[in-house]
């Protein structure tokens, strides 16, 4: 095990396979809970309208969606891009027609290894102004 800092918090931990640590992978997994609830009852709504709706960053429903622990159906052109060709996908970096040409599974498509530079982030205010800060983290 490697040790790394909490990309939420900020705080030093034994990374096993998240770059969060536990107390914040379980904030997280609630926060996951939500937002697949909210896009399910709001089908068609953005990222950044769910965002703005739930108070969840946008850059972590982002990462969530590249780590694969959420999956989101989006409309054509509205969703992720694959990194290679720029098919929208719905999970992961690439799509499954780019990972066959790379010869890995679509489970095993290239993920970086640095450690996050991120710095810690604050929590953003209740009232939600400022719209450019509230889709990066400070």
């Amino acid at each position: 095990m490697e040790m790394a800092k909490c990309v939420r918090c900020g705080k030093l931990f034994n990374k096993v396979r998240l770059p969060v640590c536990q107390p914040c992978e379980l904030e997280e997994e609630k926060e996951i809970f939500a937002v697949q609830c909210h896009l399910r009852d709001h089908p068609g709504e953005s990222l950044e309208e769910a965002s703005d709706a739930l108070n969840i960053y946008l850059e972590d429903i982002e990462r969530w969606i590249t780590e694969k622990r959420l999956t989101v159906h989006y409309a054509v052109g509205q969703g992720l891009k694959c990194l290679f060709c720029g098919a929208p996908i719905v999970t992961g970096r690439i799509c499954a027609q780019c990972a066959e040409k790379a010869g890995v599974t679509p489970d095993q498509s290239p993920r970086s290894s640095r450690p996050s530079t991120t710095p810690a982030r604050s929590r953003r205010d209740d009232d939600g102004a400022g719209s450019a800060t509230k889709y990066r983290r400070e």
